[in-house]
């Protein structure tokens, strides 16, 4: 059953708009504004977001913004605005902040609920794709999807015991399948799509190894690496950057840093495997963190 959220100030048209839901099988929470409407975010967990624009406290247009900035939701949770009149501006607002539609009050239920399962559709056609995506990035990794690894070669970090790895980036494919990889070796790793969230999270208990994507769903690579510096006194550990194929390290100029460990995608696990291991050989562990949680040797 689809979980909606449903915020309108109106007690009238909430009501109403909630029984038309309900009765056409949607399992449906409310809020009066967007303070209210945030708190339900995190405790409702909604698939589907619909929210009236012009409501006391937390509008519509600060509620989404909060919403994406605390990555409240998924990236693929639809957000519907509803508005009491047709102003542009406050309707090109909620869009560009990443508002999928809007209606135009009166709402028509009919074509409200039109568009939920057309949004709902479109969520499944993306989780879908991503699956698959999965499953191809990790044959690519593995070179083999009945083996973890090509016969007769060793893993991913034969020569490291256990680490803790951050995997940052936007794109869920590739964190789930290069977790998966790297949690098979016995390492702990924690899939992260926020820059912000990794300096929040994780300074000033760096992991031992942070496998950037060029792009996380808030920042730029460099400029987390910039805010996590700044927070922790200049102390990052060792790093990857995978960049996309199409970005050449030619016509990217400025972007990367001289001496940065980069890797194009999509990779194949030798070559992720040669880069992070030159990360982790140029600094020795216990050093990479300013308050390490344990020392890390090298098998023997």
């Amino acid at each position: 059953m689809v979980k909606i959220l449903l915020l309108e100030d109106d007690e009238f048209e909430r009501q109403h708009l909630v029984i038309c839901l309900a009765d056409a099988g949607f399992d449906v929470r409310e809020a009066g504004d967007g303070v209210d409407g945030l708190a339900k975010v995190m405790t409702f967990k909604p698939d589907l977001i619909i929210s009236d624009i012009n409501m006391p406290n937390l509008n519509g247009i600060d509620f989404l913004k909060a919403v994406k900035d605390e990555n409240l939701v998924s990236a693929e949770c639809p957000i519907i605005f509803l508005s009491a009149n047709k102003n542009q501006s406050d309707i090109v607002a909620g869009l560009s902040l990443g508002a999928d539609d809007y209606l135009t009050k009166p709402v028509d239920t009919d074509i409200l609920i039109a568009k939920i399962h057309a949004a709902t559709r479109q969520v499944g056609r993306i989780k879908s794709k991503n699956k698959r995506d999965q499953v191809k990035l990790y044959k690519a990794l593995t070179r083999d999807s009945s083996e973890p690894y090509p016969q007769g070669q060793p893993s991913l970090l034969d020569d490291y015991a256990s680490l803790k790895i951050a995997l940052v980036g936007k794109d869920e494919a590739e964190l789930v399948a290069t977790k998966n990889v790297l949690e098979a070796e016995g390492h702990q790793v924690e899939a992260i799509n926020s820059g912000n969230n990794y300096v929040r999270q994780l300074c000033p208990d760096f992991p031992d190894l942070t496998i950037f994507w060029l792009y996380s769903e808030d920042m730029q690579a460099h400029f987390t690496l910039k805010f996590a510096r700044q927070k922790n006194e200049m102390h990052v550990g060792p790093y990857v950057i995978v960049w996309p194929g199409h970005l050449t390290q030619v016509d990217s100029g400025p972007i990367f840093e001289t001496g940065e460990e980069l890797v194009q995608s999509p990779f194949e696990w030798a070559t992720l495997k040669s880069s992070i291991l030159n990360v982790l050989a140029a600094t020795p562990l216990e050093n990479h963190a300013r308050n390490p949680v344990r020392n890390i040797e090298p098998r023997i």
